[in-house]
């Protein structure tokens, strides 16, 4: 047995969490989202959970690459630069 159109299941619910507080669904998908949160009010410590976890890192410093792999990357973009523009 389906549920009702106005009332997502748990499973799309889970799926569409973060593109929700993304502000990146849909219209028609957002009003979904937001049918089963008024079905479901848990949904809302989900949606908070998830935005106290993306402020934090987003406060976060990413850490730097170890040197071995930045300089991997250069000689690999040095490398495929044509020669006649390594002169220039």
């Amino acid at each position: 047995m389906s549920l009702p159109s106005d009332r997502p299941s748990d499973r799309w619910m889970d799926t569409h969490l973060e593109a929700y507080v993304d502000g990146a669904l849909s219209a028609h998908d957002e009003a979904r989202f937001e049918a089963g949160m008024r079905a479901d009010p848990t949904w809302q410590d989900e949606i908070e959970q998830a935005r106290t976890i993306r402020t934090f890192l987003r406060t976060q410093n990413p850490p730097a690459p170890p040197d071995h792999l930045t300089n991997a990357i250069l000689d690999r973009a040095s490398a495929t630069v044509p020669h006649s523009e390594k002169e220039a």
